[in-house]
């Protein structure tokens, strides 16, 4: 073949590996060998050359340069030689892609003499005899690591704010049932101080003031009574406990009936007949909603109160 058939066949190839070879509908004229040579050892994109064996046989300055290599080292030596391992494998699946499509495009990874990876797109067109039979193929790698190298820090990124998202969303979670809880202790709480008062203190003293009492003794009472109410008044509102709607006299006789005492003895305690206390009796489990049910009263009020 002349060296002038050699030159438009080289630069047919790396106009097919890099676009079209118009520029604004004017006709490029036919480089010299010199041109040639000078495009392909100045290009910054990697180019080499492989036989139909995948043995290199040609790269540019820039291509043993980035890689590492003088060009003796790199000639002879098989593709695979400076493939990353998943681009090994990517090179074997594609390379029957290769030789019937004449053309095809990917990303692969190169390694360099040092073992550093290369992150590239690639675009690789098909060398055919004057038979039509594949002899090589000739590739321009371009190299994209800093964009990889920024894309896997973007990543990296991304999972630990979502992790930091996470997290803070399970602490948000579990402030929230703490919450609740201290919600719930200080509605217990409340409720607990209310049950008392209501049941150990009001009925107590209501009892009290049927006694014989001077002026200056009803006077405490009523002090003691009215600082007992501002004690209590905040509990009120926000508590729904079953005892709440109960009269004094009702808790009184419901703490009774929690204790076991019978119906007689409750009567004899509180000075009045025991009809009166089968009265409020039947007054807590209506209160209680208990009328008509086997309950036993005694057992409801220690769950309930």
């Amino acid at each position: 073949m002349c060296d002038a058939a050699k030159n438009s066949k080289r630069f047919n190839l790396l106009m097919d590996a890099y676009g079209d070879p118009t520029s604004c509908g004017e006709k490029l004229s036919m480089p010299t060998e010199q041109t040639f040579q000078y495009f392909f050892e100045t290009a910054s994109d990697l180019i080499a050359m492989i036989d139909k064996y995948g043995n290199l046989i040609h790269m540019n300055k820039s291509c043993a340069e980035t890689l590492g290599y003088t060009k003796a080292e790199l000639i002879g030596v098989h593709i695979t030689h400076i493939l990353g391992e998943t681009s090994k494998q990517k090179h074997i699946s594609r390379f029957h892609e290769l030789i019937k499509m004449g053309k095809i495009d990917f990303e692969s990874i190169w390694l360099t003499k040092n073992g550093n990876e290369i992150f590239g797109d690639q675009r690789v067109v098909a060398i055919y005899d004057s038979h039509g039979q594949f002899a090589g193929a000739m590739g321009v790698f371009r190299d994209i690591t800093m964009r990889k190298l920024a894309e896997k820090a973007l990543k990296k990124r991304e999972a630990e704010l979502n992790a930091t998202n996470k997290a803070l969303e399970e602490m948000n979670i579990a402030l929230r049932v703490l919450l609740k809880r201290r919600d719930e202790d200080k509605k217990e709480l409340e409720e607990k101080v209310l049950s008392n008062i209501k049941q150990l203190v009001e009925p107590y003293l209501e009892d009290l003031r049927m006694t014989e009492l001077n002026k200056a003794q009803r006077i405490y009472i009523d002090i003691l009574e009215q600082n007992l109410r501002g004690i209590i008044s905040s509990f009120t509102l926000n508590l729904t406990s079953t005892y709440l709607n109960f009269s004094p006299t009702e808790i009184r006789v419901s703490n009774l009936i929690k204790q076991g005492r019978t119906t007689k003895e409750m009567a004899e305690l509180m000075k009045v007949s025991e009809k009166a206390i089968s009265f409020h009796r039947q007054n807590i489990r209506k209160k209680m909603n208990l009328i008509k049910k086997k309950i036993n009263l005694k057992s409801y009020l220690q769950i309930q109160m």
